[in-house]
């Protein structure tokens, strides 16, 4: 047949704020939660996705607290970068204690900037040198916050310490 084109270069494509508030806001309805944390594939160096995310989905979701995790690849003048915005409508659930053990939880990383603007905590982090895994710091990071929210009462116990018994009420199309 034709050429094939030329191998365009790896860069990746993240979603828009719009989406990810609709895959965040599936979950927080079709389970009623009034806390969530969720790795989203939006793009960590422009500043205003994460927060736009967070208020979208405060339009919908008005009764739950959010906490968002964010990166970018490096480039060739950059580390990765991590990102976290969180709000929280629960005056018990403070903001910089939940964020800061999600930060804390990942050796790789170190913050190098804070923004607290009106109802967001927003802190951004770089890889602490080259070669680190932010896939592995995302999944600390996400794992950090379940932790810190069960250990602080912001989350419902599960009854199954497996998770089969939620996996298994999925049903896909292709079964």
């Amino acid at each position: 047949m034709g050429k094939k084109s030329k191998k365009q270069t790896d860069v990746k494509s993240y979603k828009t704020p719009e989406q990810e508030a609709k895959r965040a806001l599936v979950n927080i309805s079709n389970y009623g939660l009034e806390v969530f944390s969720l790795i989203v594939d939006l793009d960590a160096n422009d500043s205003h996705v994460l927060p736009t995310c967070l208020r979208l989905i405060a339009e919908k979701a008005p009764e739950c607290s959010v906490l968002l995790i964010a990166e970018t690849a490096a480039t060739k003048d950059q580390l990765p970068l991590l990102a976290i915005a969180a709000r929280s409508v629960n005056d018990e659930l403070q903001l910089k204690d939940w964020v800061q053990a999600v930060v804390a939880s990942m050796d790789g990383v170190k913050e190098v900037g804070t923004i607290l603007d009106e109802d967001v905590h927003t802190s951004q982090l770089v890889a602490s040198e080259p070669g680190v895994s932010l896939l592995k710091e995302k999944d600390k990071a996400l794992s950090a916050s379940f932790q810190w929210l069960k250990k602080n009462g912001f989350s419902a116990e599960s009854e199954s310490d497996s998770g089969e018994e939620f996996m298994a009420s999925f049903q896909f199309e292709d079964e």
